[in-house]
């Protein structure tokens, strides 16, 4: 196994994370000032999955997916399974990429079961994670349960349109990021 670095603009590869390797692939820098975006994919999903938006994000700023433990090309991971227990290998994922050395933080991305991990390491890591986005979530009242983060973006929370990402604009606009979204002309 390799181990990268993602500090230092793109990385590909796989990172030992708590017990066993996770791949993490990264492109862009990011620019003072400016979140790194952080994509979870869903339940049968991989980091290839966010391929169509990853280098559009990049532009501005250090995009990264990675594929949660036993999906894609990362190692399985312990039992038991459950979000918890994703949440914390992502977190360790992140830690050893040296991602979580960002003074702005990151913006999470979560994709159907993506979204209650993100939920959980957001709910973990409230200093680190500084914006949540849910993407048609598994639960679609995720985004609006007691407690939820005022800054939570939800698109699909009442509709399942995986196509429809005004939220995930409105909510990325601020860190300039809403025109790599229409430039790379959503599918």
């Amino acid at each position: 196994p390799v181990t990268v670095e993602a500090g230092a603009g793109g990385a590909d590869g796989l990172v030992t994370a708590t017990s066993h390797n996770m791949h993490l692939h990264c492109v862009g820098t990011a620019a003072p000032g400016t979140p790194t975006v952080v994509f979870m994919h869903g339940y049968s999903g991989q980091a290839r999955d966010w391929s169509w938006i990853q280098p559009e994000v990049a532009k501005v700023t250090r995009a990264c997916a990675f594929d949660r433990s036993g999906c894609g090309l990362s190692m399985p991971g312990p039992d038991p399974r459950h979000s918890e227990q994703i949440a914390a290998e992502a977190f360790a994922l992140l830690d050893a990429a040296r991602l979580t050395d960002t003074p702005e933080g990151l913006v999470v991305v979560g994709h159907s079961f993506g979204g209650y991990n993100s939920r959980m390491l957001r709910s973990r890591h409230p200093e680190l994670i500084k914006g949540l986005v849910l993407v048609d979530p598994a639960d679609p009242f995720l985004a609006h349960a007691p407690g939820a983060p005022a800054d939570v973006a939800c698109t699909g929370c009442y509709h399942s349109q995986v196509g429809n990402l005004f939220w995930l604009v409105q909510f990325v606009a601020p860190y300039g990021l809403a025109h790599p979204i229409f430039a790379s002309g959503i599918p």
